[in-house]
């Protein structure tokens, strides 16, 4: 086996022991995500419920995995060229009174950068991506930068694999990492705090509605061929829920309490 491939299982194994991701409280990232499967996790993570997501398709998984690791070497690269100290990877962020939490890839002195691993066809299309727009806003928002970068890495470009083929275990964070090398597209732009508080908003609805034990109406449909549904890890929890009001999708209502 190629001994850059190796590298995968091992990184792997440290990501599951490093994860501590408090899932009880709401993560930029969730800000556009449906605010039923927002509902469905929070009161899990909470002991609130016996409910359990779905496992996670183990090809998507993997694109998750994969995805970090890419980070993990491009900000180990950005630190050693000078763009980011140390100290400004994976910054933290908390807000306790509206239990916001997460971090940050990369927080400079001038301006938040974000990675984002992504397929060819959204690396080719048009961005920043409004769900990525909302996300680093609200770190800005939190750091009080007023500059914002998401890095587009095109993570299935022929490119970037014959970088990877080349990774030595020792040098992993130590890789040099251009636009000649590995495809990368930088998106500026100032934070949005009209799309902040309107994140604040939402998860704040949320809240009371797991408080109120009340699920919220989700924002998709599982009926609709384009809509995110089928890799929700609580679709079916969702089908049911929305078997109630719609026999049609032919749903086994359950108790949302478990």
């Amino acid at each position: 086996m190629n001994e850059s491939l190796e590298v995968y299982p091992q990184f792997l194994r440290h990501e599951e022991i490093q994860s501590n991701r408090d899932e009880t409280k709401f993560h930029p990232s969730e800000a556009t995500n449906c605010s039923l499967a927002v509902w469905f996790l929070k009161r899990h993570a909470r002991g609130l419920t016996l409910l359990k997501p779905a496992p996670q398709h183990a090809n998507l998984l993997m694109i998750f995995r994969i995805g970090h690791l890419v980070h993990h070497w491009v900000q180990g690269h950005y630190v050693r060229t000078g763009i980011c100290e140390p100290n400004g990877i994976e910054y933290q962020i908390l807000d306790e009174k509206r239990g916001i939490t997460g971090s940050i890839d990369l927080l400079t002195k001038e301006k938040v950068i974000d990675l984002k691993t992504c397929s060819w066809k959204v690396f080719s299309g048009r961005i920043p991506k409004h769900e990525h727009i909302v996300q680093t806003s609200i770190y800005a928002h939190y750091t009080g930068r007023d500059w914002i970068e998401v890095h587009y890495i095109a993570k299935d470009s022929g490119k970037l694999w014959n970088w990877v083929e080349g990774v030595d275990t020792e040098a992993m964070g130590m890789l040099p990492v251009s636009s000649e090398q590995v495809p990368i597209r930088v998106a500026g732009f100032h934070p949005r705090e009209d799309l902040v508080y309107k994140a604040f908003e939402k998860f704040a609805q949320i809240e009371t509605a797991i408080q109120a034990d009340s699920p919220p109406d989700p924002e998709f449909s599982p009926m609709e061929p384009a809509s995110p549904c089928s890799l929700c890890q609580w679709r079916y929890h969702c089908r049911d829920l929305m078997g109630r009001h719609h026999p049609s999708l032919g749903a086994t209502p359950v108790e949302l309490n478990g």
